[in-house]
């Protein structure tokens, strides 16, 4: 329930299960406050592919009236559409086959691109060894986004930025193919003595680049001078529009109206 470790799990996975009770209503709601916490929390810092899963067992559902189930369902269900979008699928997850639906499902889902994931690389360590007589810290597990580089420095979640010695592929312990012959171990990048850290990935967040101001009367003036004027009309468009003959009887109008005018005067 610790939301900085919720976030940092989230920015590693490709799919989020979300998990309610059978019973829920607006006097029992789906989450408590600080699932709803976090839940704003994620939705803030950008969700990958949503799955939600209604958990109970027959016992506990047959002891409610088949009303009361109906409404939960129908409540559960349009929480999750307003909440997580209308595309989010939602199953049941209270029996073994209901258990297996639900994993072909999540086992079926196509990860989708999220742009604050296209920049930096992320990985969950699955397994950690730390040897203190050389102090170097062995991280092992699946990484997400663009990958890792020994020329940057990396984030190691409530300790601080470390240097990466080595970067090495391992064989992996779940295959998505069996049989498939495993592959060997290499090393992918590896720190240089002679090369320097990039430290622009450190650079501290500056609000006062977000915000709005009004344009100088410096900026106004190159404004002004970097707009360009009009096109001018071509010659021959020009000319043609001077040779437009005006409609007959357009003087005649003219002169009826003004001897109309005098001799209305006259009277």
């Amino acid at each position: 329930r610790d939301l900085l470790a919720v976030l940092d799990v989230a920015k590693c996975a490709d799919v989020v299960v979300v998990a309610v009770g059978p019973h829920a209503s607006l006097d029992e709601p789906a989450f408590d406050e600080h699932g709803y916490k976090l839940l704003t929390a994620l939705k803030a810092q950008g969700l990958p592919v949503v799955i939600g899963a209604v958990h109970g067992d027959a016992d506990s559902l047959a002891m409610a009236s088949c009303k009361k189930i109906a409404d939960s369902k129908k409540f559960i269900a349009r929480y999750f559409a307003t909440e997580l979008g209308s595309e989010t699928k939602l199953f049941h997850a209270g029996t073994p086959e209901e258990m297996k639906v639900l994993l072909r499902a999540i086992g079926g889902v196509t990860p989708k691109d999220l742009s604050w994931r296209s920049d930096r690389g992320y990985m969950l360590a699955q397994q950690a060894e730390y040897s203190s007589a050389d102090g170097v810290l062995c991280l092992t597990g699946y990484v997400r986004g663009p990958g890792l580089s020994c020329k940057h420095l990396a984030h190691l979640t409530g300790h601080g930025d470390f240097p990466l010695a080595r970067i090495s592929v391992l064989p992996d312990p779940c295959p998505t193919e069996r049989g498939a012959p495993a592959a060997e171990a290499r090393i992918v990048d590896e720190a240089k003595a002679d090369e320097a850290l990039d430290m622009k990935r450190l650079r501290p967040y500056d609000p006062t680049t977000a915000e709005q101001t009004w344009p100088t009367a410096e900026e106004l003036g190159e404004q002004d001078a970097s707009m360009m004027p009009p096109p001018p009309v071509p010659r021959k468009k020009r000319d043609a529009a001077m040779r437009i003959p005006k409609p007959e009887g357009a003087e005649d109008i003219e002169m009826d109206g003004e001897e109309g005018d005098s001799s209305a005067v006259d009277e």
